[in-house]
């Protein structure tokens, strides 16, 4: 047994060189943590090393996909081992992930690189998180209006660079779309909202629906956001009661 449990931590490390904690939402519940894995250093042996389930939709998946799935549902079972549930996070019909009960969180990636978070779950609670490189000049032109109506972007962080606005929108849209998923319950586009305000100093953005996506969710609600900027890529996440 200790021969196994070390190779497994050697494999690990390997793989998921360093797992550090993230602080998003000063004063919450909410916990976070980030790591990048080294798709080289994957392989199918590390699911059961690491004890870790690898469902079937997963089993027949590209490396990429199953080496972020993996780093993904592995700081999953950390953050809920810090609270004292030994579940894992499994895979729904849509892809979503299911959370133990009592728990909600979020999963993102991007690139090698994973963010994960969890909190309490509380009826009303939202919870949302988005990694995404930013966008070439070359693709923004392209999606742009898959993304944002008309207008949208005009006088919202005038200093930014159009193609780096436009990853914004996006993401706090994706962001937007995982917190309210489990209440909506089917796919909506990202015209159902729009970025209406973005403060750079507080590293914050608002969105405001667009049309009514539930009894609770009425056109014209809004929900705040913040982000966290790199030189590579950019962090949104919803966290709101």
């Amino acid at each position: 047994m200790e021969v196994l449990l070390s190779d497994a931590g050697t494999q690990m490390r390997s793989f998921i060189p360093t797992i550090t904690p993230l602080s998003l939402e000063t004063g919450s519940q909410l916990r976070v943590l980030t790591c990048t894995f080294d798709r080289e250093a994957y392989h199918d042996g590390l699911y059961a090393a690491l004890g870790m389930a690898q469902p079937a939709q997963i089993m027949g998946a590209v490396v990429k996909r199953k080496a972020e799935y993996l780093a993904g549902r592995y700081l999953c079972r950390l953050l809920l081992q810090v609270e004292g549930q030994e579940g894992q996070v499994a895979i729904g019909p849509q892809r979503q992930p299911v959370w133990p009960v009592g728990w909600q969180g979020s999963i993102t990636h991007s690139g090698n690189r994973v963010v994960v978070a969890l909190w309490p779950d509380r009826t009303g609670r939202l919870l949302g998180l988005d990694l995404e490189q930013w966008m070439p000049t070359a693709t923004a032109s392209t999606v742009q209006s898959r993304i944002i109506l008309p207008d949208e972007l005009d006088g919202l962080a005038a200093h930014w660079p159009s193609e780096r606005l436009l990853t914004l929108a996006f993401s706090a849209k994706e962001s937007l779309y995982k917190a309210l998923f489990a209440k909506v319950g089917h796919f909506f586009d990202f015209h159902c909202a729009q970025l209406c305000a973005v403060d750079d100093l507080s590293h914050r953005f608002t969105l405001r629906l667009n049309q009514d996506l539930g009894e609770d969710l009425l056109q014209g609600k809004q929900f705040t956001g913040g982000f966290f900027a790199g030189a590579r890529q950019l962090l949104t996440w919803i966290a709101c009661s």
